[in-house]
Order: C-alpha cells, then sequence, then structure tokens
C-alpha cells in the first residue's frame, strides 16, 4: 500500500479568492515609490489616539509574551478613553 504525500495537488484551487490583493506587495507596473505612497495614505486615514496606541501595545504583548507590560497599556487605555471627546458605542 502506498501513502499519498502531504503536497497539494498542482491542480488544486488557490487559497485566496481571485481578484484579492496583499496590501503590502506591489501590483503590476507599480514602482516602490508608488507602493510607499499608496501605504501611506492608508496609515494617514487612520485616526491615531493614545487608546488606539495602547490597544496595539496590549495586544502586542499578550500575544507575544516578550514584554510584562500588559497591565501598563489597559491603564494607559482607560486614561485615553477618559480624554476622548466624544465616545461611540456600536
Amino acid at each position: 500500500m502506498r501513502l499519498q504525500s502531504a503536497r497539494p495537488r498542482p491542480d488544486a484551487a488557490h487559497p485566496m479568492a481571485a481578484g484579492t490583493t496583499i496590501p503590502a506587495t506591489r501590483r503590476a507596473g507599480e514602482s516602490a515609490g508608488d507602493m510607499l505612497v499608496r501605504l501611506r495614505a492608508r496609515f494617514a486615514k487612520t485616526s491615531w489616539s493614545l487608546t488606539f496606541v495602547a490597544f496595539l501595545v496590549y495586544t502586542f504583548v499578550i500575544t507575544t509574551y516578550r514584554l510584562p507590560i500588559g497591565d501598563v497599556a489597559v491603564v494607559a487605555a482607560l486614561i485615553g478613553l477618559a480624554f476622548e471627546k466624544r465616545l461611540r458605542f456600536p
């Protein structure tokens, strides 16, 4: 009895849907400078606040276990919420 290999068949469907792009890659015919301008515009749309940055730090800390500052990040996020001009709830 012969076991089949775990490698996918060449005719197997690609896991990504057609038409989707990976954000950090260059599009066909796009220069590196154009890609950086496109990524910079994407970051400019982000509303950076103390709460958002503290949330990013907390997410990084609890998923990587690199720094023991998860409690500090939560406190910073709560302080940031106190200084928000308006709070929105879904």
